[in-house]
């Protein structure tokens, strides 16, 4: 960090015959999760590759204890981490079956931070279950340090795991070994720790006398408090950690060499009392254990120490303060061999005028975003950067419009996201002061995605905005947007977005379009503890089952009809047009208008259940006819059948009309030529009736999909009777009622066949024989014709 120089855990140089406690502060650019030392526990599914026992599952656990906050360049404490691997039972059947009853090798963990990986190993040498049954390999082992030499946030995950077992058979034999690597299942995140590495600011070191039986002894005990600077008032609880190095001073070391000393083990004992509002709320002491291996001169003494004072928390804003009562030491004193041989206690003494305090926190009201404070990233910065900016405040406001529901196992559609940034007034006064007019940002927002509470993924939201203009007074306010989307889900459950570090970087311009000095500056921020992050929900639910057998007919240049089979327990239906939503409906059709002529449309149906949650969609695509299709003229010859009350007549007849192509719009005229009919009066005068099928107009109907419908109204005239071969006179009337006649069929421009019932209605008009040839002709019949 430019301008100050890292804080190294140093020790305090003993003055007099007193103990020196250094005490620091945390970079208050820096806030984050104080609960030092919180142990984290992860557990992720992993698939196994093909090996000589075939691909298998397994299942990897883990815990580990590492400080919530840390010091840049600053090597975490030596922890240990407990691992476990399930082993599913078709690998124990595996290996019995090769006759092996034990199993011996490693299981390789590791577990990744800031782009680095810590390889951890677990020996295997355990009997194999009867049968297949599941067995576990299980193992605490030392975790070593970890450090950066930047400001950031480490999250500490479990990674890949590879396996490689030996089989043993009962006389010590071996068989083929099980060499495999593990890799974890899709969009899971096993994260075990989060380390935020800052640079602490110490404040000016105190000192205090201690008394011990034997006299006063020196030691110097050098502390950095951390602290949350600031915390939002109703969320959880803060804490106050502690951690530095105690160092015994030459002469107590000379001390303990002459009396055979080798080991001084115990602890520094340290009241703290917590304020709030100036008002005591509780003193609790807590021990910083000590371990001190006792060498010759020329090397101090030192011990590592670190701990953390109990949680508080406020539903109210207010100021919360930590300050420290009388030290005390307690150590026993042990020689080469183990034994003890005495010990070193005492009380300490504050010096005159010693600063006691240990830190503070402030605790703000919530607001509806994320409170943040921001400070200098770790990515190259200009040599001045201002320290006004090292500890400034942001409310951060993520927004995402998501649906509330979704149906399994689909994507949901990109969802529209703002994020607002509202920088304090020390942005402002700074830009103003170096004369920026406006302001250009870049903003990365560090969202992670969890399901049912478990994190699956941590994604990184851009958004580019600017320029801004620099207000007069006050701070800057900077909004942008992106676009949040996600992967299916296989499984039923809640889906949570939250709004977590920003990284954003200010470029300041005069009015003339020129850079003011010093140029571009990153940031990176933290959220206060406290705050509710979350900005995006939804539900993951059973699928709905999509509609089915989609079929579009009646296709024009501007509309179709579309249908569909409506799925068990779906209540209705949502149409759309490519993406855009055209028609909501309860039915299992729908006509759709106002589509654009001789262009491929694509159409989708998507069910809904009675709680509103749609299914994936069903689709179909089709072409609508052009707009300005000329109308095609119509010429056949018809052949064909009447199958009427008499018995079948042969038919034909001379078809004209015309084809609209764009509308499907169908006109056909039908002149028949006379058929004959044979009747018999009274049952037994032979008479052979002259008719015609005689259309009162043009058959009009469409055709759709090559398919034709056409209807008019006609009649069965009778120009002619005969009696024995003798004609009749008659009156030239002689016709039955119009009737509906409606053919359908197969229907080209060239080529068609139509068919469809028609009944003869009753005759009249025939004089004394109206009622004769009613009785002989009416009725219902068909009509059949091939026209070519």
């Amino acid at each position: 960090m430019r301008g100050r120089a890292a804080v190294a855990l140093a020790t305090a140089t003993a003055v007099g015959a007193g103990i020196m406690v250094s005490i620091g502060s945390a970079n208050a650019a820096d806030p984050g999760p104080a609960d030092v030392g919180a142990a984290g526990a992860a557990e992720v599914r992993q698939d196994c590759q093909e090996s000589l026992y075939g691909a298998f599952p397994i299942t990897a656990k883990a815990t580990l204890r590492l400080p919530a906050r840390w010091p840049v360049g600053e090597p975490t404490p030596a922890t240990g981490i407990a691992v476990t691997a399930s082993i599913p039972g078709s690998v124990t059947a595996a290996l019995r079956a090769t006759g092996a009853t034990s199993v011996g090798g490693w299981v390789d963990f590791s577990v990744s931070y800031l782009g680095r990986s810590v390889p951890l190993t677990v020996p295997v040498d355990r009997a194999l279950p009867a049968g297949a049954d599941s067995f576990e390999v299980m193992a605490s082992v030392p975790f070593p340090p970890t450090s950066t030499q930047y400001v950031n946030t480490a999250y500490y995950e479990l990674s890949d795991t590879t396996i490689r077992l030996t089989g043993r058979e009962p006389g010590g034999g071996e068989v083929p070994p099980l060499a495999t690597a593990c890799r974890n299942h899709p969009d899971q995140v096993a994260g075990l720790a989060t380390v935020q590495f800052f640079t602490p600011e110490p404040l000016p070191p105190s000192f205090v006398d201690c008394g011990f039986p034997n006299g006063t002894q020196p030691l110097s005990l050098s502390l950095t408090p951390t602290v949350d600077p600031r915390v939002v008032a109703g969320g959880p609880p803060t804490t106050l950690s502690l951690f530095g190095e105690a160092t015994l001073a030459e002469q107590t070391q000379r001390a303990l060499l002459d009396s055979g000393v080798r080991v001084a083990k115990g602890s520094v004992r340290l009241p703290v009392t917590y304020s709030f509002a100036g008002a005591p709320v509780s003193t609790n002491t807590y021990d910083l254990p000590v371990e001190f291996t006792v060498h010759e001169l020329g090397q101090p003494l030192r011990e590592l120490v670190w701990t953390t004072v109990d949680p508080v928390f406020s539903d109210a804003p207010g100021e919360g303060t930590w300050r420290r009562g009388p030290v005390s030491v307690d150590l026993a004193l042990f020689d080469a061999a183990g034994n003890r041989v005495g010990a070193l206690a005492g009380a300490c003494a504050d010096r005159p005028d010693q600063d006691t305090g240990l830190g503070s926190t402030t605790f703000v009201a919530a607001t509806d975003g994320v409170i943040q404070t921001c400070g200098e990233s770790p990515y190259p910065q200009p040599q001045d950067f201002p320290p006004s900016l090292e500890a400034h405040r942001a409310v951060v406001t993520a927004r995402a419009t998501f649906p509330t529901r979704f149906p399994l196992g689909q994507n949901t559609p990109a969802a529209p996201a703002t994020v607002r940034m509202d920088l304090d007034t020390a942005v402002g006064d700074w830009l103003r002061g170096i004369g920026a007019a406006t302001v250009s940002s870049t903003s990365d927002l560090v969202a992670p995605r969890s399901f049912t509470g478990e994190v699956k993924r941590r994604d990184s939201y851009r958004t580019t905005i600017g320029p801004v203009p620099v207000p007069a007074t006050g701070g800057l306010v900077l909004d942008g947007a992106f676009a949040l989307d996600f992967s299916p889900v296989g499984h039923v459950g809640t889906m949570t977005w939250d709004a977590q570090s920003v990284f954003y970087d200010l470029v300041p311009y005069r009015a003339d379009g020129s850079v003011a000095a010093p140029g571009r500056l990153v940031f990176q921020c933290h959220p206060l503890p406290g705050n509710r992050t979350e900005f995006g929900r939804v539900e993951i639910v059973d699928a709905v089952r999509p509609p089915y057998d989609i079929a579009a007919s009646d296709i024009t240049s501007s509309s179709v009809r579309l249908s569909w089979t409506r799925p068990e327990g779906i209540v209705g239906f949502e149409v759309y047009n490519g993406t855009t939503p055209v028609a909501s409906t309860t039915d299992t059709s729908a006509v759709v208008s106002g589509l654009t002529p001789a262009t491929e449309h694509t159409f989708a149906i998507r069910s809904k259940n009675a709680a509103g949650d749609l299914s994936a969609d069903n689709g179909i695509t089709f072409r609508t006819l052009p707009a300005d299709a000329a109308p095609t003229a119509l010429r056949f010859t018809a052949t064909g059948t009447a199958k009427l009350k008499p018995g079948t007549l042969p038919l034909s007849a001379a078809v004209s009309g015309t084809l609209i192509p764009a509308s499907g719009e169908l006109s056909v005229d039908l002149t028949a030529n006379a058929t004959t009919a044979n009747l018999r009066y009274l049952g037994i005068i032979p008479v052979t009736a002259s008719v015609r099928l005689t259309p009162q107009g043009p058959a009009t109907g469409t055709l759709t999909t090559g398919e034709a419908t056409v209807a008019t109204n006609a009649s069965l005239t009778i120009p002619e009777l005969q009696v024995f071969g003798i004609p009749l006179r008659q009156p030239t009337t002689c016709a039955s009622a119009p009737s509906r006649l409606e053919l359908t069929g197969p229907f080209t421009p060239t080529t068609a066949s139509l068919s469809g019932a028609y009944t003869v209605a009753p005759v009249a008009g025939c004089g004394a024989l109206s009622s004769w040839m009613t009785q002989s002709l009416s009725g219902p019949g068909r009509i059949e014709l091939e026209l070519r």
